[in-house]
């Protein structure tokens, strides 16, 4: 008889926390579609690597809160580097996730 009043509970549980779960999988997938549109190669090929970057870091500190300084070397501004942008889009989730 125990047993039968439980299962509803764990029923609900269970509903809970898929629905938490569909909310973050939403959440992470507007923050990919977000990141891969605003570094897109016809961006960078317009803007140049360093403002494409630039502008990610602002976006990154406004929205973690977080203060966030950028510098390029001189000489290093007109290089573009595609996997560059991936990188510091994954080291700010990084940061991000263990700065709170």
């Amino acid at each position: 008889m125990n047993s039968s009043a439980s299962e509803p509970s764990r029923g609900c549980v269970r509903e809970a926390c898929l629905l938490s779960i569909r909310a973050e999988v939403g959440a992470l997938s507007n923050e990919i579609r977000r990141i891969a549109y605003q570094l897109h190669p016809s961006s960078l090929d317009h803007l140049g690597l360093a403002v494409a970057l630039r502008s990610l870091c602002n976006e990154f500190a406004e929205r973690e809160k977080l203060e966030v300084k950028f510098a390029v070397r001189k000489g290093q501004a007109r290089r573009n580097h595609g996997c560059q942008p991936h990188a510091v889009g994954r080291a700010g989730s990084i940061v991000a996730d263990h700065s709170g």
